[in-house]
């Protein structure tokens, strides 16, 4: 009793108990959770998948890291959301530690830990299981930069060449960890400064370890898949318009903790409106770095934010904003402590803010987190339907017109239907034959009711008519990836061919996404139709 004692009059300690037990309360996943997505495509055969190369990645410790949950819990979904909330709190630890090391200043730890814990952006992060390759990622590229900072202090080798193990393993848990060698580089030109030449000489010396893992690490991907590009031809649009758009609406991402689909479909619709604050946001960035800059750990922070970034503007994908959130929050964090030096009452200044931010982050990854849920639930009871319909007529394949892919922009079934339909056959009716499915499109919901607006005619053998009868509800496709690298607009009466037929867009949104859509299958189509029709 009397160690546990001791163990608690240490700060320290209290700060990360804390830490752990607000995670726990605030992202404890339901006994019930589910699946999503693509979740049903990975996690059950992911022992023959342990390096996620059926997607074009070399990630061998995200891999790793799902093969110990399915070993631990087996097919259980509430064991996989357990580890992902627990990655998330052990990247908040390694924000506390981060902090500690820039400024030696306790409440600047505590703040920074626990707004990177509460921000809404995680969500996907956190309720996605197969999100969690930004998690597993920050681990190795937090605690690589962590004991590079203890190296920077100590000049002790052996945490220099721990932190280069650990960014090698950052790299193999994911691609976006490409950038910590360009932040150590500039860490040390701003905080070791004393000539430009001999400055960046030591700089280019020290991290040069680092480039020579990404040199193996390019050097594996094309052992693997005989070539060197670490993205999909989605990724290829570099116009410059386009990536300042991505930096900015990252840069809202951040700043704004909530509300995102209500926003971004405002601005999809009013795309001078975005425009217009993408620049304005920019430049007020540029005069909020040129303001801190004799502010070394500012500018560092203010720095680190666009670098990490860099490598990732030319998607734009939520996910992505995990491991710039950390530098993000830091900045935030030193805002507020710094601000709070100028007033008379600074430690109950201090405590209000970072309250009040914390209670407004909550509210907004609380909202996401029952999304999520519904989400889960959604899918599970549509792929239910859909297996318990296939083993009623004793069809063991059939054409899918519309499955429902996304609700509320969260992910139901969208990658995953057919996995999920063999998963509720085998584990809900013991079927252990393969149903097959073949999905033409896919329909993301505004709003759950909007699945009962759903209306699916049949026009003449072969040809159906389906509208959402929504202006926000909108269809995807299964190449719409390649739409997108080839640049291609959406436009009334655009056709997409596909395997078993074609797709006609019949009326598009304000967004410019298909509202309604004809499908005419293949004449030779011999296959079972199924389809939602009016919430059925």
């Amino acid at each position: 009793m009397k160690h546990y004692i001791n163990i608690l009059k240490n700060k320290m300690n209290i700060d990360i108990l804390f830490l752990l037990i607000t995670g726990l309360i605030i992202f404890m996943p339901p006994f019930k959770s589910y699946f999503v997505s693509d979740n049903l495509n990975q996690i059950p055969d992911i022992e023959n998948n342990l390096f996620l190369q059926s997607y074009g990645f070399i990630r061998p410790l995200n891999g790793l890291s799902l093969y110990i949950d399915k070993l631990i819990w087996g097919i259980n979904p509430f064991g996989f959301h357990l580890m992902n909330v627990l990655l998330h709190i052990a990247s908040a630890f390694l924000i506390y530690y981060i902090a500690g090391y820039l400024l030696k200043n306790r409440s600047f730890q505590i703040i920074a830990s626990i707004l990177f814990l509460l921000h809404p952006i995680h969500a996907m992060n956190i309720f996605w299981i197969m999100g969690r390759t930004d998690t597993v990622c920050s681990l190795f590229y937090l605690s690589s930069f962590i004991l590079f900072l203890k190296y920077f202090k100590s000049n002790n080798l052996k945490e220099y060449y721990l932190s280069l193990f650990l960014f090698f393993l950052a790299v193999f848990s994911k691609e976006t960890a490409i950038s910590l060698p360009i932040v150590i580089f500039f860490y040390l030109f701003i905080f070791r400064f004393e000539n430009i030449k001999k400055t960046f000489l030591v700089s280019l010396k020290t991290i040069s370890p680092y480039i020579f893992i990404l040199l193996f690490y390019f050097f594996s991907r094309f052992l693997f898949f005989g070539e060197l590009r670490i993205s999909n031809p989605v990724h290829s649009n570099i116009n410059p318009l386009h990536l300042m758009k991505n930096l900015a609406a990252f840069m809202g991402l951040l700043v704004i903790p909530g509300g995102h689909i209500t926003i971004g479909n405002y601005l999809m619709a009013h795309p001078f409106v975005f425009i217009l604050l993408a620049i304005v946001s920019i430049v007020f960035f540029i005069v909020i770095l040129w303001k801190f800059r004799k502010s070394k750990t500012a500018f560092f922070l203010m720095l680190s934010i666009i670098i990490i970034l860099f490598p990732m503007i030319r998607l734009m994908m939520r996910w992505y904003l995990y491991i710039p959130s950390a530098a993000f929050i830091l900045l935030l964090a030193f805002f507020i402590v710094e601000s709070s030096k100028k007033i008379k009452y600074e430690k109950i200044f201090k405590i209000i803010i970072t309250i009040l931010i914390g209670i407004i982050f909550t509210v907004f990854i609380r909202i996401e987190k029952e999304r999520w849920h519904k989400c889960g639930e959604f899918a599970n009871t549509l792929s239910k339907e859909i297996a318990n319909k296939m083993l009623q007529k004793k069809i063991t394949q059939c054409i899918f017109l519309n499955n429902i892919s996304q609700l509320e922009e969260t992910p139901v079934l969208i990658f995953g239907l057919e996995a999920f339909v063999n998963f509720a056959a085998f584990h809900d009716y013991d079927r252990i034959d393969e149903l097959k499915v073949y999905n033409l499109s896919d329909i993301s919901l505004e709003k759950k009711d909007d699945f009962n607006r759903i209306i699916v005619s049949k026009d003449s053998i072969n040809t159906y008519t389906i509208k959402t009868s929504s202006d926000v509800s909108y269809f995807e496709f299964t190449d719409y990836g390649e739409l997108i690298s080839k640049k291609i607009v959406l436009e009334k009466n655009h056709s997409i061919i596909l395997e078993y037929g074609k797709i006609i867009i019949n009326e598009i949104n304000n967004q410019k996404k298909a509202k309604d859509i004809t499908i005419k299958l293949n004449k030779d189509n011999s296959m079972p139709v199924m389809y939602y029709s009016k919430g059925q």
